[in-house]
């Protein structure tokens, strides 16, 4: 049964969307800054037509599709994770998670003082830096497979090759190295597979409407039972200073049921009850 005219809306903000697993019901991601939801439904309609001039006698639709776009205003790991199919690994004392590092060093007496340790087994790469200007790699430093993370390397050190290169003290040099993270929850990574893709969730997206009959914010809530992501994503790195938002795209599913989307309203009948009042209240 359905209202002849029906309460008014206006939509106002965006929505806050959680992604449920569809095996065990846990929540898997929950989007809370993004800054577009839309949802797009589209079907295909066939025509029948004959007789003099051809009318169309009847329209018969079909292939109806559902199409949602989430767009975040910030990137998160949780975002590529779960566009990608891939899973996050946090640092930690058995989870060490190797970073690429370079910098720039003026060698010592000493010799050649890294920011941080290279790991046993890694290798450094050296260049000269004259007049700020990087030549090409000049002479690399294998750390020792059976010591520990290698922090300061003297200038004479016999893992220098090649070994007639000298390294002078006083001197800029620009060096390459690896080191890991082995403090918890310090660094995070994640990896994308070439056989794993995105998966299929529950998707709920809670937002409000404004009730232009009692001129307050009503709950609104969407549901897609089977959200299939898509697997094309763009990740965008701008040198203007603009952030750039990440698009987040999939198409709804018909479940058992049939069902492809789910809306769902409340609070809507309140409409400014007594109980909210003071009666024979005077200003």
């Amino acid at each position: 049964m359905f209202e002849i005219m029906g309460r008014k809306y206006a939509s106002v903000t965006c929505a806050d969307v959680v992604l449920y697993d569809l095996v065990c019901g846990n929540p898997v991601a929950k989007f809370d800054t993004l800054k577009l939801s839309t949802v797009e439904q589209t079907a295909d309609t066939n025509d029948v037509q004959g007789g003099k001039g051809n009318p169309i006698l009847a329209r018969i639709p079909s292939n109806k599709q559902v199409n949602l776009t989430v767009q975040d205003a910030v990137m998160s790991m949780t975002y590529l994770a779960v566009v990608t199919g891939g899973e996050v690994i946090n640092s930690g004392e058995d989870t060490a998670i190797r970073i690429t590092y370079n910098e720039k060093v003026t060698a010592s007496e000493e010799g050649i003082n890294l920011t941080h340790g290279m790991p046993a087994g890694s290798t450094l790469w050296l260049a000269e830096v004259n007049d700020g200007i990087i030549s090409e790699r000049k002479a690399r430093y294998d750390a020792p497979a059976d010591g520990g993370a290698v922090q300061t390397i003297a200038l004479a050190d016999a893992q220098w090759r090649p070994s007639d290169y000298t390294i002078e003290a006083g001197k800029e040099y620009q060096i390459f190295y690896d080191y890991d993270i082995t403090t918890a929850d310090q660094a995070k990574e994640l990896t994308v597979f070439s056989d794993i893709f995105a998966k299929t969730y529950r998707f709920v997206g809670d937002t409000e409407l404004y009730n232009t009959a009692t001129g307050r914010n009503d709950a609104f809530q969407i549901e897609v039972p089977r959200f299939a992501l898509d697997n094309n994503y763009t990740f965008e790195l701008n040198a203007d200073g603009t952030a750039a938002v990440f698009d987040m795209n999939g198409t709804a599913l018909a479940d058992d049921d049939k069902r492809l989307i789910v809306y769902r309203i409340y609070n809507g009948n309140e409409l400014g009850e007594e109980t909210d009042c003071i009666e024979g209240a005077s200003i």
